[in-house]
């Protein structure tokens, strides 16, 4: 009966270290941040509003130059006392199609207590002239204060470059050229035929009757002169 009693306490004894043991485990594994990360986008030229995007088939329509903003919210979601995310830090390498305007200071690391989120932003234009998809992904990184437990994470934002169709270009309308005018043919004028009387060439007929007509009156003059003078 004793024996029994003395095994009895050795393992009572043997399972209050155990509880000991697992409660200086939990004890030690309280500190877990549980850090999370998700990408917004919007288009400030066209006033869209922030959507997330993290698919092809929600990617937000844009346009060839159009200004896009993207949030970036990094979150603990632990409750916890001392849960809080340390040495946090956000990169985001932007993809060809977009350049960059502006952007938060990304290069400095920042602590994310339980319960409570941190917003970054970067603002970019699309440079991208021809129709795609464009895949931009945010990833952060962080620890716990005991630094036994990391964080990590990413997430995506798409946005679908439409090129809007060429405004076709009015023809011109084409200038008749103008028909011209024919010119009158002048009417013929009438030929006005002369009233003068065509004069006959002279063939000498008229000469030789006027020659004539003096010899015979020369010959009756001398007849007459002979004749006085005889009587």
């Amino acid at each position: 009966m004793i024996v029994n009693n003395s095994v009895r306490r050795s393992a009572q004894v043997a399972v209050a270290a155990t509880a000991l043991a697992l409660l200086g485990t939990g004890i030690a594994a309280a500190c877990h941040p549980q850090g999370v990360i998700q990408k917004d986008v919007k288009d400030t030229t066209t006033g869209s509003t922030f959507v997330k995007a993290d698919t092809t088939g929600s990617a937000l329509t844009v346009h060839p130059g159009d200004t896009l903003v993207y949030q970036i919210t990094v979150s603990d979601l632990a409750t916890a006392q001392d849960d809080q995310m340390i040495n946090t830090l956000i990169t985001d390498q932007l993809p060809a199609g977009l350049k960059l305007v502006t952007e938060d200071d990304l290069q400095t690391k920042f602590t994310v207590n339980q319960r409570t989120s941190v917003t970054r932003t970067i603002t970019v234009q699309v440079t991208a002239q021809t129709a795609q998809v464009i895949e931009n992904q945010a990833c952060f990184t962080g620890d716990s204060i005991d630094h036994k437990v990391p964080q990590k994470g990413c997430d995506l934002a798409y946005v679908n470059v439409v090129v809007p169709a060429p405004t076709p270009s009015a023809t011109p309308t084409p200038t008749p050229t103008p028909t011209p005018t024919p010119s009158a043919s002048p009417s013929p004028s009438p030929q006005v035929l002369s009233d003068t009387t065509s004069t006959l060439p002279d063939t000498g007929a008229s000469l030789a009757g006027t020659s004539l007509g003096l010899s015979a009156m020369v010959a009756a003059g001398m007849t007459y002169i002979r004749s006085r003078k005889q009587k």
